[in-house]
Protein backbone atom coordinates (compact mmCIF):
# COMPACT_ATOMS: atom_id res chain seq x y z
CA UNK A 1 0.00 0.00 0.00
CA UNK A 2 1.41 3.53 -1.19
CA UNK A 3 -0.13 6.76 -0.37
CA UNK A 4 -1.18 8.56 -3.24
CA UNK A 5 1.08 11.49 -4.88
CA UNK A 6 -0.96 14.23 -3.21
CA UNK A 7 -0.58 13.24 0.15
CA UNK A 8 3.09 12.67 -0.45
CA UNK A 9 3.34 15.76 -1.51
CA UNK A 10 1.65 17.22 1.19
CA UNK A 11 3.23 15.62 4.06
CA UNK A 12 6.20 16.91 2.50
CA UNK A 13 5.15 20.65 2.49
CA UNK A 14 4.00 20.07 6.40
CA UNK A 15 7.37 18.53 6.95
CA UNK A 16 8.85 21.13 5.49
CA UNK A 17 6.86 24.33 6.63
CA UNK A 18 7.09 22.87 10.28
CA UNK A 19 11.45 22.73 9.56
CA UNK A 20 11.14 26.49 8.45
CA UNK A 21 9.22 27.95 11.32
CA UNK A 22 11.71 26.07 13.79
CA UNK A 23 14.61 27.35 12.39
CA UNK A 24 13.54 30.82 11.67
CA UNK A 25 11.65 30.74 15.18
CA UNK A 26 15.45 29.79 16.76
CA UNK A 27 17.07 32.92 15.31
CA UNK A 28 14.40 35.35 16.24
CA UNK A 29 14.66 33.93 19.68
CA UNK A 30 18.68 34.12 19.49
CA UNK A 31 18.81 37.49 18.34
CA UNK A 32 16.57 38.66 20.90
CA UNK A 33 18.36 36.50 23.50
CA UNK A 34 21.90 39.24 22.95
CA UNK A 35 22.89 41.54 21.11
CA UNK A 36 26.36 39.77 20.53
CA UNK A 37 26.45 37.47 16.93
CA UNK A 38 29.33 35.86 19.18
CA UNK A 39 26.41 34.27 21.68
CA UNK A 40 23.66 34.26 19.06
CA UNK A 41 24.77 31.91 17.14
CA UNK A 42 25.80 28.73 19.20
CA UNK A 43 22.72 29.73 20.83
CA UNK A 44 20.68 28.92 17.49
CA UNK A 45 22.72 26.18 16.44
CA UNK A 46 22.12 24.17 19.91
CA UNK A 47 18.30 25.45 19.46
CA UNK A 48 17.99 23.76 16.31
CA UNK A 49 19.98 20.40 17.11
Amino acid sequence: MSASFGRRALAEAVGSAALVAVVVGSGIHATELTDDVGIQLPANSLATV
